[in-house]
């Protein structure tokens, strides 16, 4: 299970979305196959989504993508995504990732967007303690639309290494990346 609150602000305007995502998947030591179903919540505007997500597992490589359907009922639109990722480990406690994602927002009055997103980020747990450091950007050109988006925060992990957290922890990303 996973929970993410994102605030946006463009312009005058600031968009809140509270969102939450079930994970239902078989692991072993070379791969995970699953999927998930999501709610959540824009300004009021309750959507709902599910799909299939998967992680190859090598050495020092994770690749990962995931595809997904989803709904919002107030705005009668639906939408697509397909996400693709690397994540290459320095060790155990340092690790980069590239990614690709497309999205398409289909509105019921015939109006849609795509959308394209790409990303960089990555991640270093400090030694003997549970807390790592983290930093993304990613860009995400869409038919309206134009956003840079850049990502930095600290976090608590319950595994003993980023790399034990990939491959037998919590490693699988909120439905609502790049949704949307």
């Amino acid at each position: 299970l996973d929970a993410t609150y994102d605030r946006a602000e463009v312009a005058d305007e600031d968009e809140d979305t509270l969102a939450g995502t079930a994970h239902l998947f078989r692991r072993t030591d070379a791969s995970l196959i699953g999927g998930y179903i999501g709610l959540g919540e824009v300004d009021s505007d309750a959507f709902y989504g599910a799909g299939v997500e998967g992680e190859l597992y090598y050495t020092n490589w994770t690749i990962g993508g995931r595809a997904g359907w989803s709904s919002a009922d107030d705005t009668d639109a639906d939408g697509y995504d397909v996400q693709g990722r690397g994540r290459y480990f320095y060790g155990d406690n340092t690790f980069v990732q590239a990614g690709v994602a497309f999205n398409r927002v289909e509105l019921d009055q015939g109006d849609d967007a795509d959308a394209w997103t790409v990303g960089v980020s990555g991640e270093h747990q400090f030694a003997t303690t549970p807390f790592s450091a983290f930093a993304g950007l990613s860009n995400s050109d869409a038919d309206v639309v134009e956003t840079t988006a850049v990502t930095v925060g600290v976090r608590m992990n319950f595994a003993t290494s980023l790399k034990e957290r990939d491959r037998s922890g919590a490693s699988l990303a909120s439905w609502t990346r790049n949704l949307f």
